[in-house]
């Protein structure tokens, strides 16, 4: 049937009482997940930042994830890969998107990968 790479997307913005330029301040840091992801351990950095830069997301549960982002918009979000180290990764985009000058949405775009297991009819579904 179908040869996609990537399942339909699924987003959830959140919009925020501040300057979208605060919001990136907050988003561009190294190691933010540490701070703000409720299942994130340790959010251990290996190059930072920009475009090709790569950190890894370790969850209370022991799963271990190396996100790698692909493209850097200063102030405006990036988008990155995440994934297992030598596996499969899903596409992330993050966008801020500015209300006014005091007032911005956080928009968090997620395309998960394909997984095999499921039969070919079920995923245009999913």
């Amino acid at each position: 049937m179908s040869n996609r790479k990537y399942f339909k997307p699924v987003s959830s913005s959140i919009k925020i009482t501040t300057s979208s330029r605060a919001i990136w301040e907050v988003i561009s840091q190294p190691g933010i997940l540490e701070l703000c992801h409720p299942f994130c351990e340790s959010n251990p950095v290996e190059k930072w930042p920009g475009r090709k830069s790569i950190d890894y997301v370790h969850y209370y549960s022991g799963l271990k994830y190396q996100r790698i982002f692909t493209n850097w918009i200063e102030g405006e979000g990036y988008d990155l890969l995440i994934g297992s180290v030598n596996g499969k990764k899903s596409k992330v985009i993050w966008r801020i998107k500015k209300t006014d000058e005091s007032n911005s949405e956080l928009i968090i775009t997620i395309y998960p990968h394909d997984i095999k297991k499921y039969p070919n009819f079920v995923k245009p579904y999913i």
